[in-house]
């Protein structure tokens, strides 16, 4: 317990979370890893995209904390050890989901945005249906049945996942 605030205090550091910058057209994304490397990555709306220039790279990144002076501060001592990559529309959704004897998990049947990690949670629930199917139905009649349902509750998941991503 800090006595000084009366708030207890987490269980780690921080900085050592993953970290948001949320500000109007847009928010940042900071993961600090405990190799001394960091990954941030930036998703923003296609006007400010085009504005910020976001396919030009390091120079946009630069931009970019012109406009945030806390992040700026924060990536102060910092220096790129990878090149600065741009993916305009990483969002993505795979038309067939399963078929007769196969079927895609979530995070290869389609990605909403980073915003929630809502690929994981997704994706877990995928591979625990799966599992099942498997388990218990692989030689049953109604194999191909529960594999199409599973693309079905798949597809209802990732258009959970993106009315929630744009809620916010």
């Amino acid at each position: 317990m800090n006595s000084s605030r009366g708030q207890e205090n987490p269980p780690y550091p921080v900085d050592d979370a993953a970290l948001h910058h949320v500000f109007d057209g847009g928010w940042v994304w900071v993961l600090r890893f405990n190799n001394g490397i960091t990954s941030a990555g930036v998703a923003v709306t296609q006007p400010l995209a085009t504005e910020l220039n976001l396919a030009e790279g390091a120079p946009a990144w630069e931009r970019l904390l012109e406009r945030l002076p806390t992040l700026r501060q924060q990536f102060a001592s910092s220096r790129p050890i990878t090149p600065f990559i741009h993916a305009p529309r990483p969002s993505f959704r795979s038309s067939v989901i399963s078929g007769r004897r196969w079927a895609l998990l979530p995070s290869a049947a389609g990605f909403v945005d980073p915003l929630l990690s809502t690929g994981f949670p997704v994706t877990l629930l995928g591979v625990g249906r799966l599992a099942k199917i498997l388990e218990n139905d692989w030689d049953a009649p109604g194999f191909k049945k529960l594999l199409e349902e599973y693309g079905d509750r798949t597809r209802l998941d990732l258009d959970t996942a993106e009315q929630h991503v744009a809620a916010l």
